[in-house]
């Protein structure tokens, strides 16, 4: 028993070559591809003078699928409960600034902390510069995508700290993908090891669709395009003029039956001029007779007949 035609075969011609187009276009909107396990995608901002705007991807020339995560309420609402501080803090000693380093605070000559921890007061002046240890220098290439439950958020691993007996500080600033306002919490996993968390609906990473490219959008317009000015004229032709179906209401017949000419007479044109050109501007001299010149012009001129008559 033979199986039913699919519904793309039962379709007119036209309205299958809309559907492949549409089936091809349409190939590179599907699901992302799934990067094998461990593959690093590597996280920076999109625009430096907008370090909360970050972008996930994997290595140079991969097909990996883009993240994209706007961190900035993280910023904005966390130093507005702080008194719009230059940092954020993260517990009882521990400060830190989301998305860049903390410029305005120095410990031990370190201007572009991650993450401090204060061992003064609890509430330490606006600049502060001792009494604190660096958790880590601030640096893009140590921020990677993570994947928690079909969630992806950010892992930015920050080495170099302040030392303590030749053994360096290092803080692990987290981003999580949670509902409810942004929360930052900061904690001392020991042997000099730290963790910060931001947790919030802003660190819920946004898959990027890439958009489709002009030269798609020009093949399926144009296709499109001449369909409809197609079947408009036909219909136009038959309905209003009076012309039968067929060949004859093909709309403005008489100049379509000329294109092929017209596009002979332009590559004549084109091929005599690049010669003409070839011969004067490179070689230095004129075009070469045409070797059968004498020939033809030694033969008898034909009779014209005028088919009119």
């Amino acid at each position: 028993m033979r199986a039913p035609p699919s519904s793309l075969a039962r379709a007119p011609a036209p309205l299958q070559y809309l559907l492949l187009l549409c089936s091809a276009a349409s190939v590179g909107a599907s699901e992302p591809p799934v990067p094998p396990a461990g593959t690093p995608r590597y996280c920076k901002p999109l625009d430096l003078s907008k370090p909360c705007n970050v972008e996930c991807d994997g290595p140079p020339g991969g097909d990996l699928p883009i993240y994209q995560f706007d961190l900035t309420p993280f910023q904005t609402k966390l130093q507005q409960e702080n008194g719009n501080g230059p940092y954020v803090p993260a517990g009882d000693s521990f400060y830190t600034m989301p998305c860049m380093a903390l410029t305005a605070v120095t410990c031990r000559q370190k201007s572009t902390s991650a993450a401090v921890q204060y061992f003064g007061p609890p509430e330490p002046p606006g600049h502060f510069s001792d009494d604190c240890a660096s958790l880590g220098e601030f640096n893009w290439d140590n921020c990677t995508l993570t994947e928690t439950a079909g969630k992806f958020g950010l892992l930015c691993g920050f080495v170099h700290g302040d030392a303590d007996k030749s053994l360096e500080r290092r803080v692990d600033i987290i981003y999580t993908c949670a509902p409810g306002n942004p929360t930052v919490q900061g904690q001392d996993q020991g042997s000099l090891q730290y963790v910060i968390t931001f947790s919030g609906a802003a660190a819920c990473g946004v898959l990027w669709v890439k958009p489709m490219s002009i030269g798609w959008i020009i093949l399926i317009t144009l296709p499109v395009l001449f369909l409809l000015y197609v079947v408009g004229g036909c219909i136009y032709n038959v309905k209003l003029v009076g012309k039968k179906p067929g060949l004859t209401a093909f709309p403005q017949i008489q100049y379509w039956k000329m294109l092929p000419g017209l596009v002979k007479d332009g590559c004549n044109y084109t091929y005599v001029t690049l010669r003409k050109t070839y011969y004067e501007k490179i070689r230095g001299g004129s075009v070469p007779l045409d070797g059968t010149l004498t020939a033809r012009l030694a033969a008898p001129e034909e009779v014209q007949h005028d088919d009119r008559t």
